[in-house]
């Protein structure tokens, strides 16, 4: 019974921490479109970016390395947020290659095959910590972008 329980518990901390992490992206482009607005009027192009990128929002419901790389750069011009995925000890290619594992798991879970897909708990521990350092990795570049790139003076000071 005790193994049945920690995998029924690993893999709800899968379908939240994936839950989770959508809801971030989908708030940190929110926010970054919103320092995107002109201070006064006119607001130019800015209402139909906002219209866009809510939209886009409305479809987003699969967070996986492709989508989220779709969305940054639909909605800020951010080529590549993928590039970014990376801190000591971890390469941009291995957080995309974690992320599509997570998200294989997590469909299997969420779609109720069988056999219940297995897992090492321990792959379920560091799963807040993934998410973690991927939002930080994140948070930075979209910083950068808005600050370099897009003249948004002092973006989410550090």
């Amino acid at each position: 019974m005790g193994d049945e329980f920690i995998g029924a518990v690993s893999r709800g901390l899968v379908i939240a921490c994936v839950s989770a992490w959508e809801s971030y992206v989908e708030e940190l482009v929110r926010e970054a479109v919103a320092l995107l607005r002109p201070p006064s009027p006119p607001l130019g192009t800015w209402p139909s970016l906002n219209a866009s990128v809510r939209g886009m929002l409305g479809r987003f419901n699969t967070p996986n390395t492709d989508q989220i790389r779709q969305l940054f750069s639909d909605a800020l011009g951010l080529p590549n947020i993928q590039q970014a995925w990376e801190w000591s000890g971890v390469t941009a290619a291995h957080s995309r290659e974690r992320l599509q594992e997570v998200m294989e798991f997590r469909h299997q879970i969420a779609h109720g095959v069988n056999p219940r897909p297995i897992m090492d708990t321990q792959f379920a521990r560091t799963l807040i910590q993934f998410f973690e350092r991927l939002a930080r990795c994140i948070d930075s570049r979209v910083r950068r972008h808005l600050a370099a790139d897009l003249g948004v003076a002092d973006p989410w000071p550090e």
